[in-house]
């Protein structure tokens, strides 16, 4: 029987037989911060400001990438980025360097080269989960980052939606090496399993494409129904079957 050590080794180096492809994939000459990028973030500093509302956190974002959520986070605490590409490692040092730590990844190790006695108060993982094959592993890999009772942040596209996505040729083109889609319910199911306790849980929308009454949630008009009889709030958690993407807050029981 493989355990579970066994089991996030492989994810680990999965990703990291992956590196050249993240080496290109990145257009690194014209880098910049998406509005998506930007709904993302605005998301998980939100999230901060309810839940925790310190600045004094220690950071950690696991598959950071070019390194620019460290932007964004850099307010709350120190925040450390580490991902597998050398490449993308060196653009987010010389770019974000003044917001974050980065390291490659060692897929060797189980806490992937950081050291062992490093907690961390919360452990953001943007656009990570559903480019991995393992999610169970991932998911308890997530805990030894934490500190007992530390919070997580999960974004990830719509697992419901992903037929739409690959019969879309645009879309296809910029698929990754792995794309393991996980739906919200089988999203909440995963992480309620390994007793994470799900604080939020919201859909947005990004990508308005789906036919029929699907379609009609996604629209703009319904949205600012919503905001205009003061339902703000409701509408994020309502979407979430039909929304491009998943935004998650969690707190480790």
């Amino acid at each position: 029987m493989v355990n579970m050590s066994d089991r996030i080794e492989t994810n680990s180096n999965r990703a990291a037989d992956n590196a050249n492809f993240y080496d290109t994939f990145w257009d690194l000459k014209n880098h910049k911060i998406s509005g998506q990028q930007k709904a993302r973030a605005r998301f998980i500093v939100a999230s901060i400001n309810k839940y925790i509302s310190r600045r004094d956190l220690r950071i950690l974002d696991l598959g950071c990438g070019t390194g620019w959520l460290a932007k964004y986070l850099s307010d709350w605490g120190e925040v450390t980025g580490v991902d597998f590409s050398q490449k993308v490692i060196n653009f987010a040092q010389e770019n974000f360097g003044q917001y974050a730590q980065y390291f490659v990844a060692d897929p060797t190790h189980k806490q992937l080269g950081l050291p062992e006695d490093i907690r961390f108060d919360l452990v953001v993982s943007s656009e990570v989960i559903e480019h991995v094959v393992d999610h169970e592993a991932f998911i308890q890999q997530l805990e030894t980052f934490l500190k007992p009772g530390g919070y997580c942040a999960i974004t990830t596209p719509n697992g419901r939606l992903y037929r739409y996505y690959a019969s879309n040729e645009y879309y296809k083109q910029r698929f990754q090496p792995v794309e393991n889609w996980l739906t919200p319910r089988q999203l909440r199911g995963l992480v309620r399993q390994y007793r994470y306790e799900i604080l939020i849980h919201h859909g947005l929308i990004y990508r308005k494409f789906l036919p029929g009454w699907f379609g009609w949630f996604q629209h703009q008009r319904v949205e600012k129904a919503f905001r205009q009889v003061g339902l703000t709030n409701i509408y994020p958690r309502l979407i979430v079957p039909f929304a491009s993407y998943q935004l998650m807050f969690l707190r480790k029981d």
